[in-house]
């Protein structure tokens, strides 16, 4: 009995300790005698292993990206950390299109000048050659060579003969009731609004008060100011004569944001 509890103890003794017992069994691996490693301590040390190497591969690949993007400047290793993200401001320099080759690109109008485009370049025939369409496939530099003033003149003065009377009769004329104003010949309304449509674009001076036509806001009655910008003798008249009116609506129908885009969505 002593000799079985002995025994017992002994064999308790060593699976506590995860003793190897020699013998034929195919879980028990090799044994310990010969040098061989348990199945437990392989997978131990093959668990270890694995996770050593993800970790080191995991730790590689981190401070990899983290140099390149930017986000820690001690970890990456590359000398490029444009498009940083950490706190360092960076100019990014100016903005180049990814390719600015005008030619790639179809210019479907130009309105530069409101009413320009509109009312003084006519055309009977959209999808024929008419001079709109020439007017659009043209550049600035054509409108101060003078292409098209021959078509402004005329459109502008077959506005004249339309309007002339009734904008300067007095109210009371009997015949032609009209409102008083003082008008302009054809060629000295050229003359006024030549800087403003030849060339046709936005003319912006940083000196003067902002408002059309130096430069435009969303709230600047554009068509009001053309107008009287072609038909008044602004040497008597301001320029916000018809805008004073109004002629046109005064303001937009929907009231403008107070944050960018500023403009009221589609309605």
């Amino acid at each position: 009995m002593n000799k079985l509890n002995t025994l017992s103890i002994g064999l308790l003794s060593c699976l506590a300790l995860a003793c190897v017992v020699n013998g034929d069994d195919s879980d028990s691996g090799q044994d310990t005698e010969t040098g061989g490693t348990s199945p437990s301590t392989m997978s131990t040390t093959n668990a270890m292993t694995t996770t050593n190497a993800m970790t080191t591969a995991g730790d590689t690949t981190e401070g990899m990206t983290m140099g390149q993007t930017g986000d820690d400047t001690t970890a990456g290793t590359g000398p490029d950390t444009e498009g940083s993200s950490s706190s360092t401001a960076m100019d990014p320099g100016p903005f180049v299109p990814d390719d600015p080759d005008p030619a790639l690109y179809t210019r479907v109008d130009r309105l530069g000048m409101p009413a320009l485009n509109t009312a003084l370049i006519s055309c009977d025939d959209p999808k024929g050659d008419c001079a709109k369409n020439d007017y659009n496939n043209a550049n600035p530099a054509d409108d101060v060579m003078g292409d098209f003033l021959g078509e402004i003149t005329g459109s502008l003065n077959f506005l004249h003969g339309g309007l002339d009377l009734q904008l300067s009769n007095p109210p009371d004329d009997p015949t032609e009731p009209g409102f008083g104003l003082t008008v302009c010949d054809t060629s000295d309304c050229i003359s006024q609004a030549l800087p403003l449509v030849a060339p046709d674009t936005i003319k912006i001076d940083s000196a003067e008060a902002a408002g059309f036509a130096n430069g435009r806001l969303l709230t600047d009655q554009v068509i009001d100011v053309s107008l009287a910008l072609l038909l008044l003798d602004l040497g008597t008249h301001p320029i916000t004569t018809f805008a004073s009116v109004p002629v046109n609506p005064p303001e937009n129908d929907v009231a403008f944001g107070k944050d960018f885009p500023f403009l009221a969505p589609a309605h």
